[in-house]
């Protein structure tokens, strides 16, 4: 009788571990996927899908804002003296009077001042305001600076294709005429670096305005001069700093030509060496880290209210307060010896006419 043979396989056995741990890094994966996912579009868009739905998440917390804090002058007391000279008093009153005005003088210049690190600025002030520009700007709704309606931006946005792009079903001429804003901002142009000719580029912003114009004649136009980019970007990319400045002295010409307000922050940004400060830059050297936003909107604020005053106009005018504050302080101190004077010398008359 022939001979069966058998064949027994044994079949692999899983551990449960083992598949527990894969089950749980795949998750993690996942979740580490959806959550860059979820911040890049939040990044490009300006729009927040988990806020609809009452979720936050580390990226929508707003940089705090510093706001600044007036102190209220404290009530100067007057002592009044008896002497004997009234004219002497009323003298002495009228210089304290000069004194203290020539002291809230400069303290009221002092706080119009430019401060490039600052991130002091009135969101209410661009409540009625449009921020036109490329992936840069996307950040100023982004991070929470500006109200989503009051930034017409988008990735890869420049002067060119400005005028015709739509975004949310409306071009940015139509936009402009249908906000109707006390300011247009535009900053374009750092997309076009790499394709563009700087000379192309100032001629389609020239174009530009004009359709802003037209849209909406009332706004004051503001064209922003682009910003600078990290030693490192530079190195890797076609967006050089001789090449920035060169559009950037373009933009100025086509601002003046417009009859356009020229805000530049290009040299605010800048370290001391000439590119963007690590303050301010993300991590590819292009982009604007939240903090940078606030500096920005400080700087177009006060440009804007200060009705084109310099910086350097302004500490001029600091410095004449101060020595007018200095002078009178130099007179008060003479009224002050002169009363005392007059104190010692009718003392003397008293002590002399009892003498006799």
């Amino acid at each position: 009788m022939p001979r069966k043979n058998y064949y027994y396989s044994e079949k692999p056995r899983t551990s449960k571990v083992l598949v527990t741990l894969n089950v749980i890094i795949i998750l993690l994966i996942v979740l580490v996927l959806s959550a860059l996912g979820l911040y890049s579009y939040t990044f490009f868009t300006g729009n927040d899908p988990l806020a609809n739905i009452g979720i936050t998440m580390p990226w929508d917390e707003e940089y705090a804002i510093s706001q600044t804090v007036v102190i209220e002058p404290e009530p100067t007391e007057t002592i009044t003296q008896m002497t004997t000279t009234e004219t002497t008093q009323v003298t002495a009153n009228i210089v304290l009077t000069e004194k203290t005005d020539a002291s809230d003088s400069t303290a009221e210049t002092s706080e119009t001042e430019p401060k490039y690190n600052s991130t002091d600025y009135d969101k209410t002030f661009f409540s009625n305001s449009l921020f036109i520009g490329d992936s840069i700007f996307t950040g100023f709704s982004g991070f929470g600076y500006l109200e989503a309606d009051n930034v017409f931006a988008q990735v890869g946005l420049n002067p060119e294709s400005a005028i015709t792009k739509e975004i949310n079903g409306v071009t940015a001429a139509k936009k402009a005429e249908e906000m109707q804003p006390d300011y247009i901002c535009i900053m374009l142009g750092t997309n076009g670096l790499a394709f563009l000719s700087t000379d192309y580029m100032a001629e389609e912003m020239s174009k530009l305005v004009d359709e802003l114009r037209n849209a909406s004649p009332d706004s004051e136009i503001v064209i922003l001069s682009i910003p600078p980019v990290t030693a490192v970007h530079e190195s890797e990319n076609p967006e050089k700093i001789p090449l920035i400045m060169d559009y950037n002295s373009k933009l100025l010409k086509t601002a003046e030509s417009e009859e356009c307000k020229y805000i530049d922050i290009f040299t605010m940004l800048q370290d001391d060496d000439g590119y963007l400060a690590a303050d301010y830059a993300e991590a590819d050297g292009l982009h604007f880290l939240g903090k940078a936003y606030g500096v920005v909107l400080s700087r177009i604020q006060f440009e804007l209210t200060n009705d084109g005053e310099t910086a350097s106009e302004t500490e001029t005018s600091a410095e004449t307060s101060s020595k007018t504050a200095i002078s009178a302080e130099t007179a008060v101190t003479a009224v002050e010896a002169a009363v005392t004077e007059s104190e010692t010398t009718s003392v003397s008359t008293d002590e002399t006419e009892i003498t006799q």
